[in-house]
């Protein structure tokens, strides 16, 4: 039985080899994760799969969210039931598009004024922005 040592050397250089195979550099990583736009488009559609048409059977029931509340651009206001949509989810979803929202807000805006949001009413059992109804 022979045995065969193995120098350090060549151990040291094939290990230093594994590291460069397995090596990413910073930008192909970040490459790989989302973008802020990316993770937006995907939570507001998130957002308007959970609320989807709001079904209600009492005015109450009937509830809006804003989304870009802090963004110079105009507030998008969604119209959402308790009913049929888990509320506290989207409060949380719309919370974190907000902050991403924000995020991309240039630091040249201080504040912008915020639309109100509108006022809602039901109608054959649909929540509705009393705009629509109006017009």
């Amino acid at each position: 039985m022979t045995i065969s040592f193995v120098p350090i050397k060549t151990i040291f250089c094939a290990s230093s080899m594994l590291l460069l195979i397995s090596y990413k550099p910073a930008a192909e990583i970040a490459n790989n994760q989302p973008t802020n736009t990316e993770q937006l488009k995907k939570l507001k559609q998130h957002i308007k799969t959970l609320i989807n048409t709001p079904i209600a059977y009492n005015a109450k029931s009937c509830k809006v969210i804003t989304l870009n509340a802090n963004d110079c651009k105009p507030s998008q206001h969604l119209l959402y039931s308790t009913k049929t949509s888990d509320e506290q989810t989207l409060i949380s979803l719309a919370a974190r598009y907000n902050q991403l929202m924000s995020k991309q807000i240039s630091s040249t805006y201080s504040h912008c004024p915020a639309s109100p949001k509108p006022s809602t009413v039901l109608i054959r059992n649909v929540c509705m922005p009393v705009q629509l109804v109006t017009e």
